[in-house]
């Protein structure tokens, strides 16, 4: 499984098998779209402590 990531700037690209998600940062503070269309925001606090929260539901790509 292989991932590539283009990055310009604070932002992001990555493409992976699941598809693509976008992810755009200022130092600390990190905001990303998943390929399945949930929205995560992430921390970094001191010590190296990461601390996030995902938003919304799984898209469903209609497999049964």
């Amino acid at each position: 499984m292989k991932i590539n990531s283009i990055q310009a700037g604070p932002c992001r690209v990555t493409l992976s098998p699941h598809g693509v998600s976008y992810t755009f940062g200022i130092r600390k503070l990190y905001l990303t779209t998943t390929p399945d269309g949930r929205k995560q925001v992430k921390v970094r606090l001191p010590g190296g402590l990461r601390v996030g929260k995902t938003f919304g539901k799984r898209r469903s790509h209609g497999h049964h």
